[in-house]
């Protein structure tokens, strides 16, 4: 944002600054009087790419919750016996 605004921020600053605001201000108003530019939201560069480690790490995740809800299902079914209770019971 700062490269389409023209700001100089360094990268340790994080949060919104007083220059953050005022410029955004500047340039919707440029684009209200048609003298600014309109990003296009279909263009590719606008487009974010998700690696195969957090598609993974998604599918994985839901699997988890899936097995979880299964062993508190059988758990709360299961009456006495949880001495000789073994993992593959609940699974």
């Amino acid at each position: 944002m700062n490269h389409k605004l023209g700001l100089h921020v360094p990268d340790y600053i994080t949060t919104l600054t007083h220059e953050d605001i005022i410029t955004t201000v500047k340039y919707l108003m440029k684009i209200k009087n048609n003298q600014g530019k309109i990003d296009d939201r279909d263009h590719l560069g606008n487009r974010r790419i998700r690696a195969v480690g957090e598609l993974l790490a998604n599918e994985l995740h839901s699997g988890l919750v899936k097995m979880q809800k299964t062993i508190k299902d059988k758990l709360t079914t299961m009456s006495g016996a949880f001495d000789s209770l073994m993992p593959h019971d609940l699974v």
